[in-house]
């Protein structure tokens, strides 16, 4: 899945890709009046066009992507939705299957018989990419057992260390975002049901770490900014609430670890034969 989605990212510079003028005038002059030189001109501008539909589609969808991801998008380089973070709760979850469904059937509609080598590998690995989402929102479901999911930090660390404007516009930026961390953890602890063990752990290793980012890292960089008082006083609560919320969220995964400790009521960290072959299934068309 990984290739797929590095693949997904590079497909956003085809919008500004246009369709080369010599692949549209690749006629040789002796052929322009024969039939056999008619046929291969308008081969040729059936391919341009197939290919154009294909390079806006492709554009569009990672445009929605990006809105349904924006971690996910921080962690590509794109910034324009930074400022954003996703709720992870069953509106996010149909938003995403809304999404994901409405593109395989565009897809679904472009003959890849019509697309030259290279857009025809990328349709492969558009639909695989889709069909997938479905699959792990619809039956692979980690959502509900895999509490390691859940982790803010990363993203909010690029934003806080990455030149990519100005401090203070990075701080508002980060202010922005902080105010759904509270939501954000209290969506996955509404998520999970029968967690399992491995993950468990790790999800409170990970969160115990996450809690710095928003401690004296922080506070340097607001000192150092330009913001006003009252910029800087915001973003201070608000990262007072975000870290609460973590610490929240590690509380309840620790309770939660404590009394299936006593049940070992754990969910099995082994995802059974029937969903690895699926899971394997994807992988490999991917590759």
């Amino acid at each position: 899945m990984r290739r797929s989605l590095t693949t997904l990212a590079l497909l956003a510079m085809l919008s500004g890709c246009t369709p080369d003028k010599a692949e549209q005038n690749d006629v040789s002059e002796s052929a322009s009046g024969t039939t056999a030189g008619h046929q291969q001109q308008t081969a040729k501008q059936d391919q341009v066009t197939a290919s154009t539909t294909f390079a806006d589609l492709s554009t569009e969808m990672i445009e929605q992507l990006w809105q349904l991801f924006p971690s996910w998008a921080v962690r590509e380089g794109y910034y324009a939705v930074a400022d954003q973070l996703a709720i992870p709760d069953n509106q996010q979850r149909q938003r995403v299957l809304e999404f994901a469904g409405d593109y395989q059937a565009r897809f679904a509609e472009i003959d890849a018989a019509t697309l030259d080598a290279s857009a025809r590998s990328d349709l492969a690995l558009i639909q695989n990419f889709l069909d997938k989402l479905v699959w792990e929102m619809s039956e692979f479901k980690s959502h509900e057992w895999n509490p390691a999911n859940y982790n803010v930090s990363h993203a909010f660390s690029l934003i806080l260390n990455t030149d990519y404007a100005p401090l203070d516009e990075r701080l508002r930026t980060f202010s922005k975002r902080l105010e759904k961390v509270p939501a954000y953890y209290q969506a996955a602890k509404e998520s999970l049901d029968k967690p399992a063990s491995p993950q468990l752990v790790l999800a409170i290793q990970q969160n115990e770490g996450a809690k710095g980012i928003f401690g004296g890292e922080l506070d340097k960089k607001i000192a150092e900014s330009g913001l006003e008082q009252a910029e800087k006083e915001e973003l201070r609560q608000r990262a007072e609430a975000a870290r609460d919320a973590i610490e929240g969220y590690i509380t309840y995964l620790q309770t939660m670890h404590a009394e299936l400790e006593n049940t070992q009521d754990y969910k099995d960290f082994r995802i059974g034969e029937e969903l690895y072959e699926q899971k394997f299934a994807t992988i490999s068309r991917s590759a």
